[in-house]
């Protein structure tokens, strides 16, 4: 009885290593076939959304806050997408490349009467489109080159913001000692984000392989940025800020 005991513990053992081994084996089989099969990669796409309070109150020479006033403080949902070429891979850094991207936002409320402030028949709206021109540097080597699944990233450039004011009429219009302005306009500024990039296919590298096999996306990352869109008018007199500095979450596709 003892040495059969110890035969099959013994068995045992040796089918434990042996699994071990393997498993170690298919990971690493997996690894080196996500790479050397790769589909190639070009681009990335981005969708996102995030918290957006444009500083329009932040004007300089407000003595009141005609945004707050008519909108309140809860900021309102900015839905974006970017598309990047990643034209220039950099050997154990990243790939750098240009990058467009836009955004859209809405906020409305019931207009106010002003001899006492309580609420009109009519309703207020302010739209704001944010589009910009970015160079963007992804340091994707941690995950490439040591499988550490982290892609930190910057972005610079220019930005553009569209706005129109609007009313159940339709664009709002102002009476100025110069005749009617019309409630829409654009503000140029500048564009700059910092953010971080966790590679979803460190979870399920074989489901990464078949992915890859099948449509061509190369890696899925789920990301966290800060951005500055300061769009107070470069070059412009008189330009509405409807820019914000706030964060955004989403998912990045590279193909």
């Amino acid at each position: 009885m003892s040495r059969v005991s110890k035969n099959t513990v013994a068995a045992l053992a040796g089918a434990l290593l042996v699994g071990c081994f393997a498993n170690e084996a298919r990971a690493d089989g997996l690894t080196s076939r996500k790479t050397r099969y790769a589909s190639p990669q070009h681009f990335a796409l981005e969708v996102r959304f995030s918290p957006y309070t444009p500083q329009i109150d932040e004007e300089p020479g407000l003595t009141s806050k005609p945004y707050e006033t008519t909108f309140g403080t809860m900021p309102r949902v900015m839905f974006a997408g970017e598309f990047d070429w990643q034209a220039i891979r950099i050997p154990h850094l990243g790939t750098l490349g240009p990058g467009v991207g836009l955004g859209y936002t809405n906020m409305s409320e019931t207009a106010r009467l002003i001899r006492d402030n309580t609420p009109s028949g009519d309703e207020t709206s302010l739209d704001i489109w944010q589009t910009f021109a970015v160079a963007v540097l992804r340091a994707d080597v941690l995950w490439r080159d040591f499988g550490v699944p982290f892609v930190p990233y910057v972005k610079g450039g220019l930005g553009l913001g569209l706005w129109r004011s609007g009313n159940t009429g339709g664009t709002a219009e102002a009476n100025t000692p110069t005749g009617k302005v019309s409630g829409k306009g654009y503000s140029f500024g500048s564009h700059v984000a910092l953010g971080l990039a966790f590679a979803l296919d460190f979870l399920d590298r074989g489901a990464s392989v078949n992915i890859d096999q099948a449509v061509g996306i190369n890696n899925t990352y789920f990301y966290f940025e800060y951005y500055f869109s300061n769009l107070n008018g470069i070059g412009q007199s008189n330009a509405l800020r409807v820019g914000a500095n706030t964060w955004a979450m989403g998912l990045t596709f590279e193909f």
